[in-house]
């Protein structure tokens, strides 16, 4: 009898049981509250959904527009660039091919030169974004290859609407860095060294090393020795593995002997 005594269930006091009733309580009010709200707000709640998928739909289609967009711009630039004689690719400022032999003129002439920077104008007028500053950019090199005054000043424009777009990385120090060569060559060279200051203190260390490569270059080459050495010596302190190392520890060793 004392062994079926153990086994039977102690009963639960009074205010056991009302205290588990009333958590029963609780959580039967909680679970009706949860249902109720989920009744009450479904049809919202599926509307924001249809929202944030509507939302998702038409970002994802927008980015391929702009994707293929930007595909199309750069084969246009490749089928006009493609109609130039491919012993061209040496001409000034091109930066293809090989340099062609003294007094051997290109094969395409500076009116074909400037006729394909034109056409090249014309593609990013038609187009924006990345796509049009590329185009401005390849145009403005053409033009520069044609070396005539109109095409330059051609070219100087570009560059200049090219650096005011919403651009930076490669893209803005392609054109800031031309537009600086532009200025350097009309003797400019105050305004061509604040160009390529603007970027000494950029996060890409790629475009930092050469700007301060070319601005010790645009101070050696106008007789600024001392600011040449400044430039320079930043170059090879801040970025001792730089590619360019070595060529500047070679032109400050020139730069100490001259001077």
């Amino acid at each position: 009898m004392a062994e079926e005594d153990e086994k039977q269930p102690q009963e639960l006091s009074l205010s056991e049981q009302l205290l588990a009733e009333e958590e029963q309580d609780v959580l039967f009010k909680t679970q009706m509250k949860v249902a109720n709200f989920f009744l009450g707000y479904w049809k919202h709640m599926l509307a924001v959904l249809g929202v944030v998928l509507l939302g998702v739909l038409v970002y994802s289609l927008w980015a391929e527009a702009v994707r293929e967009n930007q595909q199309e711009v750069h084969e246009k630039i490749a089928t006009t660039e493609g109609s130039v004689n491919t012993d061209s690719w040496a001409a000034p400022g091109l930066g293809y091919g090989h340099p062609l032999p003294p007094g051997e003129e290109h094969p395409t002439s500076a009116e074909d030169f400037l006729a394909i920077g034109t056409s090249l104008k014309a593609i990013a007028d038609e187009s924006d974004g990345v796509g049009q500053t590329y185009a401005q950019l390849r145009a403005a090199t053409f033009w520069k290859a044609s070396g005539t005054s109109e095409a330059l000043d051609l070219a100087t424009t570009a560059l200049e609407q090219s650096s005011q777009a919403e651009t930076d990385g490669i893209l803005a120090w392609s054109a800031q860095s031309q537009l600086a060569g532009i200025r350097a060559d009309a003797g400019l060279v105050d305004e061509a060294a604040a160009i390529y200051q603007s970027f000494t203190s950029e996060g890409d260390d790629a475009i930092t090393q050469e700007a301060l490569y070319r601005l010790g270059q645009l101070y050696s080459d106008n007789g600024r020795v001392d600011d040449a050495t400044a430039t320079w010596t930043e170059l090879v302190t801040r970025f001792p593995a730089s590619h360019r190392a070595a060529t500047v520890q070679a032109l400050l060793a020139e730069l100490s002997v001259s001077g």
